[in-house]
């Protein structure tokens, strides 16, 4: 039988990481903003090392879109996005694919949220209070959301998700299917899942976001606690995965 592991630390916003080290590279594996983006808008090179010069390029294709001629000024300041966590080498066509090939699936509560770069991407990391319904938990888990607005000297820095999304904030809640195992340093641990394929995202405000597999639940009048129902179900009698 699956028992459900909550995990109940003293997460908050003062715990958001300002940098998380990559023993496979002498850059962070994340890093936040304001450490990264220097007081006079440019890219540090000690935080972000080999992604400058494609950063660089993304600021200026922003800025030349907002400065050509006949372009609307007062919109968008972000026209051009860097992509998005790449799609997972395993199944993710059903509930029980999701269920079944995750290592980690994990319900959380956005407590806060930091912009900053993950592996040179632009996104923010998230702060969850964690329940956890399948696999080894760790305390105080963050997830890589790939949405940011960074402003620099060279121009705005942009990321956002494949299709429909909503921008994730305090008080959200997520379902996530990790299909690996999450970064660590120094016993933090950040996730990162392909938002359109791997993630349940609950806004406070606003519709609920689910990946392609599971948009037929959306009819039920508690969606989000549906799925979490249901994947508690197929953990506790594998028998049920087809």
């Amino acid at each position: 039988m699956c028992i459900v592991l909550l995990a109940c630390f003293s997460a908050s916003a003062a715990d958001m990481p300002d940098m998380l080290r990559d023993p496979h590279s002498p850059w962070p594996q994340w890093v936040a903003a304001d450490v990264a983006v220097a007081e006079d808008g440019t890219l540090r090179e000690q935080m972000l090392g080999q992604f400058i010069p494609s950063l660089r390029k993304l600021a200026a294709l922003n800025t030349a879109e907002l400065t050509k001629e006949g372009a609307d000024r007062s919109g968008d300041p972000c026209r051009i996005h860097r992509g998005t966590i790449p799609d997972p080498f395993r199944p993710t066509r059903s509930l029980a694919d999701l269920t079944t090939h995750a290592e980690v699936v994990m319900r959380g509560e956005v407590l806060a949220t930091r912009e900053g770069f993950y592996g040179g991407l632009p996104g923010t990391l998230l702060l969850l209070s964690p329940r956890y319904l399948k696999g080894q938990p760790v305390p105080d888990p963050l997830l890589f959301y790939p949405f940011a607005r960074i402003e620099t000297a060279d121009g705005m820095i942009c990321g956002k998700p494949l299709g429909e999304f909503t921008p994730p904030e305090v008080g959200d809640r997520v379902l996530i299917f990790a299909m690996g195992t999450p970064r660590t340093d120094n016993g933090r641990a950040i996730f990162a899942v392909n938002v359109a394929r791997q993630l349940v995202h609950e806004p406070r405000t606003g519709p609920l976001r689910l990946p392609e597999a599971l948009r037929t639940r959306a009819n039920s009048n508690a969606p989000f606690a549906e799925i979490e129902r249901a994947v508690t179900a197929l953990i506790d009698k594998p028998s049920r995965i087809r």
